[in-house]
């Protein structure tokens, strides 16, 4: 049995995961529910505060669950998997609304918090970008050039999905502009990129292998 802890102050609530294994987790924006992906392909979504289990989805995707993100005012949880395909439910009742299919595993996706952009990045070195849930893609855009050895292991994306930061592990951090699928700029950082998150509409996040974490602003 494994099991996870929410800690509230000095209390925690505790909800079995029976016999898998988290591999992603989000919380909405309130802090009141959390998403959990797991080894098993499964999803579900747990009521912090009732310390109940709201919704499951028990074969959301064939393989495990590599990365969760909200979409769309918290209307939308987006999730990755091992099976190549990104997936979109509603955070009320787990119903699918869209399916976006990649030609490679995706290590990392994002959502725009205020608007219906999804992004991912893939491990040969593209990120892929969705917009209103569309199945079709609006931009793919290329991190790395093709024929390198490289992925794409962080995405970020502004609130109003205007900008993208995507980081690899090729130690690049490039920002992107949705409107017209440009690269605006570039940083070099210290290692790959382990994770990026989006601190306001021009601030981006990202943290990398060695424990670094860098804060960039766009200038724009």
């Amino acid at each position: 049995m494994k099991r996870t802890g929410l800690w509230n102050g000095t209390e925690s609530t505790l909800f079995d995961l029976s016999d898998t294994t988290a591999t992603a987790l989000v919380c909405s924006e309130n802090d009141d529910v959390l998403f959990v992906g797991c080894r098993d392909g499964s999803i579900f979504a747990w009521d912090i505060c009732q310390g109940a289990e709201i919704w499951r989805i028990a074969d959301a995707h064939i393989e495990k669950i590599s990365s969760l993100a909200l979409a769309n005012n918290g209307k939308w949880l987006i999730s990755a998997g091992g099976d190549f395909d990104l997936r979109g439910w509603h955070t009320t009742d787990g119903t699918r609304i869209v399916e976006m299919r990649n030609e490679s595993g995706v290590p990392a996706v994002a959502g725009a918090c205020n608007a219906r952009i999804v992004v991912a990045g893939t491990h040969y070195g593209r990120i892929h970008v969705w917009d209103k849930g569309k199945p079709e893609m609006l931009w793919e855009l290329a991190h790395t050039e093709f024929g390198q050895n490289y992925s794409v292991t962080a995405v970020a994306c502004s609130p109003d999905g205007r900008y993208i930061l995507s980081g690899g592990t090729d130690e690049r951090v490039h920002a992107w502009d949705t409107r017209t699928g440009t690269r605006i700029a570039t940083y070099i950082a210290e290692d790959r990129s382990t994770c990026a998150h989006a601190l306001g509409q021009d601030l981006f996040m990202v943290g990398s292998r060695n424990g670094a974490v860098h804060f960039l602003r766009l200038e724009v």
